[in-house]
């Protein structure tokens, strides 16, 4: 039992950090939970999700992040939805009959604004959460609905279905046009850069210099001026905010927009 516990333990603090660091809120005063809690039963959502993060009773937090998620709080949907899919959270009867039920009601309130919500939802969808039924097509509505928030997080899977054809018709040229914004966001000698460069290369080979040129200018359009450094302030991993530094992050984006400008030079030469 102990040794099954320690590790639960560890996920549920970790989420709740996680949680914690994302919402960039201070511990509350007694005085201030005094007043956020009447505030809070008298229907301010805001009130509500702040004491569920860092209220001074660890008990009373759950009903809390009910109360901000019924109240109509997006963040609050959204943790929500997460802690019952992970089954931290076992109060979902009033958002479903399961859990399944809970967590589409959750992430579709919440994902009407909340990118992260909306690409947790797609999330589910792909994964078969909610059932196999249309599952891609889905996923996929739900991803492009992402994307149309700003969501950097999208552009990966809509390359890969768009590429794939999972819920559509294959569109080589949309699937290109995501996978140039992805690999513009995440240093191409990391893992995942190389993932994304990988599906890339691939893509390319289907394209004619033309069509690929055609995208290049779509994505330097929608990026310009969007490439800026993310999460303040700087906090160590995985608590959230970002661990590059301002003048790491400078050096970074140079790196990326030299092995762009690069590759595009080496492709206009050989076709």
């Amino acid at each position: 039992m102990g040794r099954l516990f320690l590790p639960c333990l560890i996920v549920c603090l970790a989420s709740a950090f996680l949680h914690q660091a994302e919402a960039g809120i201070r511990p509350v005063s007694l005085t201030e939970y005094r007043e956020l809690s009447k505030k809070a039963k008298a229907g301010d959502a805001d009130a509500a999700y702040r004491l569920s993060i860092y209220g001074r009773y660890p008990k009373e937090n759950d009903q809390w992040l009910e109360l901000a998620a019924k109240l109509g709080h997006a963040a609050a949907q959204r943790w929500l939805a997460y802690e019952i899919k992970q089954n931290y959270h076992d109060g979902y009867a009033e958002f479903g009959e399961t859990r399944q039920e809970a967590v589409l009601t959750l992430l579709t309130k919440s994902a009407v604004n909340d990118y992260d919500a909306a690409n947790n939802l797609a999330d589910a969808y792909r994964e078969g959460y909610f059932g196999e039924n249309d599952k891609d097509v889905k996923a996929l509505a739900a991803y492009r609905h992402a994307a149309s928030l700003y969501s950097k997080s999208s552009w990966q899977p809509l390359a890969e279905m768009l590429y794939r054809g999972e819920g559509t018709e294959p569109n080589t040229a949309q699937a290109y046009y995501y996978i140039c914004l992805a690999t513009h966001c995440i240093h191409y000698r990391s893992v995942t850069g190389k993932k994304l460069w990988q599906l890339r290369l691939q893509i390319e080979k289907e394209l004619s210099l033309a069509e690929m040129k055609e995208v290049w200018e779509n994505v330097d359009q929608f990026l310009d001026g969007k490439l800026v450094r993310e999460g303040s302030p700087i906090q160590t991993a995985p608590l959230g905010g970002t661990t590059i530094r301002e003048s790491d992050f400078k050096k970074y984006l140079a790196e990326v927009r030299s092995k762009e400008k690069k590759h595009r030079h080496f492709l206009s030469k050989i076709q």
